[in-house]
């Protein structure tokens, strides 16, 4: 199965292709929110020991308004709309949701190729995986690996190219975020691995519109602070600073649409 092409709907998925990479568990009692979460993890408590690195090394950014921008026909605001880092306050209330998605309806979700910022030939970011978690109608979670990224050398990485598959809304689909950072290039405060967890059309979580995760800053290896950057014009590379330069941190673009 080409994974690239993958697409769950509301029935049973009950086989991939042999892939012994895709496992199906039983979710229990719980609602499938919180299944999604206990299938990523994001739910497990980890006994971590005392470190100075306390700062996530990528940030979520969301476009602020970028939801009508995705619409069918899109509709691009008269002035760039501005970043700012995503939090669940953002998501979108249950009639939005079920306005631009219907009740049981499928929506999209593209990831784009790895983007490298300006400032020192030095990497930062020494590894990223992108896992989709789906819950089917019988309540199992299946583990769908999207997409990934690794450094091989110093200047070298090896890449996912873009990628785009549908699901069904609500709750249906998460998304986890596994990223590891250079230790040599980033501040001293910012952890070198660390986990974002992502539902998308769900409970808590985002909704049409789009994202960008951003590593750390190729220049200061602190976290990037998107909120100084707006919208280019370009869907594409969709990030540049208020002054219309080049972002200084390595990226990668996410978009949620109505499929």
């Amino acid at each position: 199965m080409d994974r690239r092409k993958f697409i769950i709907g509301t029935g049973s998925l009950t086989a991939a292709a042999g892939s012994a990479a895709v496992a199906v568990t039983k979710a229990g009692g719980t609602s499938r929110a919180d299944g999604l979460a206990k299938a990523a993890g994001s739910t497990s408590t980890v006994a971590a020991a005392a470190s100075t690195r306390k700062v996530e090394g990528f940030v979520l950014g969301y476009l602020q308004g970028s939801a009508t921008m995705v619409d069918d026909p899109p509709v691009t605001p008269r002035t760039a709309p501005k970043w700012a880092a995503w939090t669940a306050a953002m998501t979108p209330p249950p009639a939005s949701l079920r306005r631009a998605f219907g009740r049981e309806s499928a929506f999209n979700v593209t990831i784009g190729a790895m983007e490298h910022g300006v400032g020192s030939s030095l990497l930062p970011v020494l590894g990223v995986e992108i896992v989709a978690h789906f819950a089917t109608a019988e309540s199992n979670f299946v583990p769908f690996y999207a997409w990934n990224y690794k450094r091989t050398s110093a200047t070298r990485v090896a890449a996912s190219q873009a990628l785009s598959f549908d699901a069904f809304a609500p709750d249906r689909m998460a998304l986890q975020v596994n990223y590891t950072v250079d230790e040599k290039v980033v501040r001293r405060d910012v952890k070198l691995s660390g986990m974002i967890y992502l539902p998308v059309v769900s409970t808590g979580g985002a909704g049409a519109g789009i994202y960008v995760l951003a590593g750390p800053s190729r220049i200061t290896g602190a976290p990037p602070a998107v909120a100084g950057y707006k919208y280019s014009g370009d869907p594409m590379y969709p990030i540049v600073s208020l002054r219309n330069g080049e972002p200084d941190f390595d990226y990668l673009t996410i978009t949620i649409a109505p499929a």
